[in-house]
């Protein structure tokens, strides 16, 4: 069996580093997607979500917007807050979730912003 060389021009290199960049990218949009809809579900304002997790609301801003990525301690406390995996929040599995459950914990959850308010 004959050796197949691969050459790589500097213009192959740069179109590789140019689709990386943007599966990169892809995929810090969809994590943004999941910590603003899992945000929403909770009914807590970024204002809220940010002073929880300890970062300022412009940072989880541009983390639901997909501008910047957030270091990964920050994703897996966010996974935490909500009790989702991380699988779940990075790569978009669906996780098996006892629907009654999932009503009960947003209820409390909600009761519990609700009482912090008055």
């Amino acid at each position: 069996m004959a050796e197949k060389k691969v050459v790589l021009t500097y213009e192959g290199l740069k179109n590789m580093e140019a689709e990386l960049e943007n599966l990169k990218t892809v995929r810090r949009k969809d994590v943004a997607e999941k910590i603003k809809e899992a945000r929403k579900q909770c009914v807590l304002s970024q204002e809220q979500l940010a002073e929880k997790i300890n970062v300022s609301t412009t940072h989880l801003y541009r983390m639901e917007t997909g501008v910047s990525a957030g270091s990964m301690d920050l994703i897996v406390e966010i996974a935490a807050h909500f009790d989702v995996s991380l699988d779940y929040l990075v790569l978009g599995k669906e996780q098996p979730r006892d629907t009654l459950r999932e009503k009960v914990r947003t209820l409390i959850r909600f009761l519990i912003i609700w009482l912090e308010e008055l």
